[in-house]
């Protein structure tokens, strides 16, 4: 009479009958399962998310560092390249792959070298950014003769109604009004357009702090 066949090994179910084997005591149709564990794919889903908003804050940093050019622009490039890379990362670790977890700790430290250069790069940067501003004398003569007539206010100088009435035709629009900063500016357009409590304004995630609290 042949011996019966060991029972088929199972995860789940009723208690089987466990096999033995008597050279190495350890059981021989008992599978152990090990499930992964889910960090690795909570983290890189948090990566990808985190590379997608770098990569979308990065191309609008990119239309900024276009009007100034050098350095910016190659930063911002470079900066688009590790964002991007990082959401190939995250992929990668969502399916439990270690490539995924080096790759994204290799351009985790890559991107803290490059603020790390940025930063002692700046002084030169901004440097060059005044250079590239520089008033020329028709615009510095423009402020001396305005401060020389003592006319410096509105109510009593001539320049900030004569560029007003000269920028309304320009913008072919039958008013303009001239004011300080950017942030009267965007107050004067929301009160123009009829905005107020309770309305709905959407603003960009990365600007300046005038665009919020202008409206609030």
């Amino acid at each position: 009479m042949q011996p019966n066949p060991a029972p088929e090994p199972v995860i789940f179910g009723e208690p089987q009958q466990v096999v033995i084997d008597p050279n190495t005591g350890l059981p021989q149709n008992v599978i152990i399962i090990q499930s992964p564990s889910a960090a690795p794919k909570v983290i890189g889903i948090l990566i990808i998310i985190f590379g997608v908003l770098s990569v979308l804050g990065e191309l609008f940093n990119l239309t900024g560092a276009l009007n100034t050019g050098g350095l910016f622009i190659a930063f911002s490039l470079v900066n688009l390249a590790i964002n991007g890379g990082l959401v190939y990362g995250g992929i990668l670790m969502t399916q439990y792959k270690k490539k995924g977890v080096t790759l994204s700790l290799s351009l985790i430290g890559a991107a803290a070298i490059i603020g790390v250069i940025a930063l002692l790069m700046m002084p030169g940067m901004i440097d060059q950014i005044i250079e590239d501003e520089n008033l020329t004398d028709e615009e510095a003569d423009a402020v001396k003769r305005v401060l020389l007539s003592n006319k410096v206010n509105y109510w009593t100088g001539f320049e900030c109604r004569k560029f007003e009435s000269e920028f309304a035709s320009f913008a072919g629009t039958k008013y303009a009004i001239a004011l300080s900063n950017g942030t009267l500016a965007l107050e004067t357009a929301l009160v123009g357009l009829g905005i107020g409590a309770g309305d709905e304004v959407i603003v960009t995630s990365r600007t300046f702090l005038a665009s919020v609290t202008s409206i609030i």
